[in-house]
Formats: C-alpha cells, sequence, structure tokens
C-alpha cells in the first residue's frame, strides 16, 4: 500500500525474526537494522544504502538520492529495525524517503520508538513522521499458539511442560528467553525428550532463582 506502519513493544517478542522471514520471501523487501553507531541522519542513510544495494556516497543529500534512485516505482517496503535508536532528525529523513520513493516503511522497535514519535516534546521536529503512519501494531507477549509452535518444533509436549513455557512467554524477553530456556533444557535431557522438570531447571539456571 506504500504506508507507514510502526510496529512496537516488548524486547524477544519476535518483531525481528518475523522481519527477517518476510524478506526472505523474495520481493522487494529491504531491512536495515539500526543500532547506538548509526542514530544520525548519515550513518542511518548508510545502513539503508546497504540495504538497498547502492553505493555509499559522500553526505546526507546524496545519499538520499541513490536510495531514492534505487527504490522509486519499485512498490517495495523498507523495513527500519530497532528504529527507537534513532534520533528525530534520522526519522524524519526516513519520512522523506517514503514521500519521494512512494515506498512502504515499516518501523520496528521497543516502546521508546512508540513514545519517541507521541511525546510532546519530540511532536513538532517527528510531525512529519508521525502523521504518516497508517497502522500501529503492538506486540507484548507469545500467543498460546506461538507457544505450541515453538515447543512442536523443540518436540515438547505435555500440559505442564506447555504451561511453563507459556508462563515464561509472558515474561520479559518472551521469545527469547523461551528459546534459550528450551536450548538449556536441551542439554540437561541429554538426548531424551524434554521435560518440564529440565524446562524449570533451566529456567532456574538461567535466571539465578
Amino acid at each position: 500500500m506504500g504506508d507507514v506502519v510502526l510496529i512496537y513493544g516488548s524486547e524477544g517478542t519476535g518483531k525481528t525474526h518475523a522481519a527477517r522471514e518476510y524478506a526472505k520471501q523474495g520481493g522487494r523487501v529491504w531491512l536495515a537494522t539500526m543500532t547506538p553507531a548509526t542514530a544520525g541522519i548519515v550513518p542511518a542513510l548508510e545502513q539503508i544504502c546497504a540495504a538497498v544495494d547502492t553505493l555509499p556516497r559522500n553526505g546526507a543529500s546524496e545519499l538520499h538520492r541513490a536510495i531514492i534512485g534505487k527504490t522509486t516505482q519499485t512498490g517495495g517496503l523498507l523495513v527500519i529495525d530497532e528504529a527507537q535508536h534513532l534520533i528525530p532528525g534520522a526519522l524524519a529523513q526516513i519520512a522523506a524517503i517514503h514521500d519521494a520513493a512512494g515506498i512502504g516503511v515499516a518501523m520496528l522497535g521497543n516502546h521508546s520508538i512508540y513514545a519517541k514519535l507521541t511525546a510532546a516534546r519530540s511532536a513538532e521536529s517527528l510531525a512529519c513522521l508521525h502523521s504518516r503512519i497508517g497502522k500501529r501494531l503492538r506486540v507484548d507477549a507469545l500467543t498460546p499458539d506461538d507457544v505450541g509452535v515453538i515447543a512442536a518444533s523443540w518436540g515438547v509436549a505435555g500440559a505442564g511442560a506447555l504451561k511453563t513455557l507459556a508462563e515464561i512467554g509472558r515474561k520479559a524477553g518472551a521469545l527469547r528467553m523461551v528459546t534459550k530456556t528450551l536450548r538449556v533444557a536441551q542439554m540437561l535431557a541429554d538426548g531424551r525428550a524434554i521435560t518440564d522438570a529440565d524446562l524449570r531447571a533451566a529456567w532456574r539456571e538461567l535466571t539465578g532463582a
């Protein structure tokens, strides 16, 4: 649709993995992951240049033109992961890319990206992006179906084990902590099927409880 969407929520709920899998399906999907080192306008544009496979240029304006030249009229989607790291100027620059290229933009991040876009002190500097957001999706916890699929992929069954995984999935870190727990539990199981006792022992090891 060529719109801007904001997908935000707790850490470890699978936003990054979902974006990577979506990009693997083909089509014009470019995934640029931001870090504290790419918070500014020029570093963020350089990261996007790498994602769209165009040569880096000198200066923000040349980087902007290179990205526009690569993405205009493609009907593509630019995914900005870990968007909470970006300063307001870099976020505004991404809004400018959306306008000039006519492509969709998906902003992924934790709760702070939502706060950044809605905070009163940022309203004026980020109004150009805030007003363009066509959909907001909050992702805070794994669903029972998510837990069931993950458990099945590890060969975990039984009501007790599934309940334990569901409890872990509701804690901070969600999917990330479920996966870490399963890895440790698999080591504890040492070749046999993972049990509820293994999962609880693994969780104690991870948390020091």
